[in-house]
């Protein structure tokens, strides 16, 4: 079913159709709503976001619905995952219905007992968010996080990964913006020499909210992107915490309508 699933979708990319006889392929599933940090980049300062987590009936109702065609579910959204207390019983129900799991994570809960917990789960792939290479930079993005306890518990969370020969893919990343672009190469090396990093990101920033100049240029006729976003035929749909579903994250934060509900 899935490799069926997969290849309409897929014809349907390379033909451009405007409608897709399939389902998605990957979801972005907002498990809680919470976060502990402030991040001038992050939509949530833009759209107050409420102090809840999603309920079982809404996850499992997806997990269900969406386990012959779905292949991944990436745990994440305006909330830091490790604040969700239920985040490692959703990653088991994925996986007991076939789903690969992913999360990303800023790093702050990140101490050794919860280490030893991630790596002894069935969690395929996660993303640590450090964004820049000095303490001023880092902590001017992240602010309410400190750059040694996170630059610490990446480290030994991704040698201890190392150690055990786990499967687990690690990717560190930094979103580049004007005021840590010019560290961008400093972030590479530091990390690309830390055993059990599988991949260095430095990734563009598609918020735009610390560089509106950028979203208005783009928008006004100026600058003229042509590119299909792949994400249009293969999902991930969004999934808010309250059960709301936008057919991506950016249609969320543009204010954009619903495309359904799971309550």
């Amino acid at each position: 079913m899935r490799w069926t699933n997969r290849a309409k979708v897929l014809w349907s990319f390379l033909r451009g159709a405007e409608r897709v006889p399939g389902l998605p392929v990957e979801y972005i599933v907002e498990t809680t709503a919470k976060c502990n940090l402030y991040c001038p980049m992050c939509p949530r300062e833009t759209h107050k976001q409420p102090k809840e987590d999603m309920s079982d009936q809404i996850f499992e109702r997806l997990v269900e619905g969406a386990a012959e065609t779905g292949e991944h579910m990436m745990l994440i959204g305006l909330g830091e995952p490790f604040m969700d207390r239920k985040i490692f019983d959703r990653i088991e129900f994925c996986e007991k219905h076939g789903v690969a799991t992913l999360l990303s994570t800023n790093g702050t809960f990140l101490d050794e007992a919860l280490a030893t917990r991630l790596l002894d789960s069935r969690l395929r792939h996660i993303t640590l968010s450090f964004d820049g290479a000095s303490k001023e930079t880092f902590e001017h993005y992240r602010k309410g996080a400190k750059f040694e306890k996170v630059r610490d518990n990446f480290v030994r969370f991704c040698r201890m990964k190392h150690a055990r020969g786990a499967k687990l893919q690690i990717v560190v990343q930094m979103v580049r913006m004007p005021g840590n672009a010019h560290e961008a190469d400093e972030f590479r090396r530091f990390w690309s020499g830390i055993e059990g990093v599988d991949q260095v990101r430095v990734k563009e920033d598609e918020t735009n909210l610390v560089q509106p100049e950028k979203l208005s240029r783009a928008t006004s006729g100026v600058t003229k992107i042509v590119r299909r976003c792949h994400y249009l035929w293969r999902g991930a749909m969004y999934v808010k915490q309250d059960g709301r579903v936008f057919p991506c994250c950016q249609s969320y934060s543009l204010d954009g309508a619903p495309v359904g509900d799971l309550r």
